[in-house]
């Protein structure tokens, strides 16, 4: 997957490190340009599945646009039952404490509220959903921009899925198309 350039230090970081195995070690010699404290980590494109994964995001970010970069960001934050009901239906979900900061507000909007826990000093967490306007612009962006869906969006964002090349290409239409 990669070649580490370090000193001796660079065999236990690489134990800690999910990146994939190393293909070999190239040890520092005294006159070398890369300091002693610093690892160089070298991915080889072809076979390394974090900088696959890492191009997916760039390409999503890319073809996302403006504000895109905040999608897959938003997307890698969020479950994707509140991802895609925000986008389509408007329902989010959350946990409220009872003692936080407008929480009567958020409790007022809320439907299908439950009790999801007590703390020992006695304040109740609620599990709540919230109703709002869903946001087809975006959504709408996502089919244009990526050919995706919301729900398959979020999976290529989280690199649940790898976009194929035809994927990414998008259809292809000719000038006679009808």
């Amino acid at each position: 997957m990669g070649v580490a350039i370090g000193c001796l230090e660079v065999l236990d970081w690489a134990k800690k490190k999910t990146w994939g195995p190393l293909e070999w070690i190239a040890l520092l010699l005294p006159d070398d340009p890369v300091h002693p404290m610093f690892l160089e980590f070298c991915h080889n494109p072809a076979t390394s599945v974090w900088y696959q994964r890492l191009m997916q995001k760039q390409w999503l970010k890319h073809k996302l646009g403006r504000g895109g970069a905040g999608l897959v960001h938003r997307s890698r934050k969020e479950s994707l039952t509140n991802f895609v009901g925000v986008l389509t239906t408007g329902e989010s979900a959350g946990l409220v404490s009872e003692s936080a900061p407008m929480a009567d507000e958020q409790l007022a909007h809320a439907y299908a509220k439950r009790l999801f826990k007590t703390r020992r000093d006695g304040v109740k967490i609620w599990k709540c959903r919230w109703r709002g306007e869903p946001d087809l612009e975006t959504a709408k962006r996502i089919r244009v921009a990526l050919h995706l869906t919301p729900e398959e969006f979020w999976r290529a964002a989280r690199c649940k899925i790898m976009l194929t090349p035809e994927q990414k290409r998008g259809p292809q239409t000719t000038l006679f198309d009808t």
